[in-house]
């Protein structure tokens, strides 16, 4: 079944929030350090200058995606992808494009979120509930950095960070189980100058 990429460029029900909705240390600090190479010149961070306290540690959680553009539509290439992203989502090979790789029946569900980093150029916070293997409720906490030029998003960073109330719960396939009830969604915006974003925006001529 082919995917209808034109479907996730239709409105999303996306709140507008701020840090305070990440609720992981890590994801908190992940995001500090965005907003800190944001200030300087206010505008996209380069993906390679990009650092945050422990992330040698984290890169198991980690997954990095080079933005780039096919018949008139963004695509997702999969650059990095961690050992426990790797285990929920399955393993994606460098190079994997991520809706073909989610399919069309989790595409609807998982990448309505990179469009929404994409278009809005801010990073993306969403929480939701799956089941694991067993029944369990895990809940998976997501959140999308995007990187570029000026305002023209080339890569994006994702972290994902699980919790179950339950305790332990399995990792494998979780996010290909389907059945995920959202929780929270929300483009996360700390009050940045948008009308002077905004401006520069439509003074810019992209050609696809």
């Amino acid at each position: 079944m082919a995917i209808d990429h034109n479907l996730y460029w239709l409105p999303m029900s996306f709140a507008v929030a701020s840090p305070s909705i990440v609720r992981s240390v890590v994801q908190r600090n992940m995001l500090n350090s965005w907003l800190r190479l944001f200030d300087r010149n206010r505008t996209l961070p380069a993906f390679p200058e990009y650092r945050f306290d422990r992330m040698e540690t984290e890169v198991p959680d980690l997954a990095a995606f080079i933005v780039s553009w096919r018949d008139g539509a963004p695509r997702f290439k999969m650059s990095r992808q961690g050992s426990r992203m790797a285990e929920a989502f399955g393993y994606a090979p460098d190079g994997t494009d991520v809706e073909d790789f989610v399919g069309a029946d989790l595409a609807p569900q998982i990448m309505p979120r990179y469009y929404e980093c994409l278009t809005r150029y801010r990073p993306v916070y969403s929480s939701y509930l799956v089941t694991d293997t067993r029944g369990r409720e895990v809940t998976l906490e997501r959140l999308l950095l995007p990187f570029g030029e000026g305002f023209r998003v080339d890569t994006m960073l994702g972290s994902s960070k699980a919790i179950s109330d339950d305790g332990a719960f399995e990792m494998k396939d979780l996010m290909r189980r389907g059945g995920s009830t959202v929780l929270r969604q929300a483009v996360i915006d700390t009050g940045f100058a948008l009308n002077g974003i905004a401006k520069q925006m439509d003074d810019d001529v992209i050609e696809i």
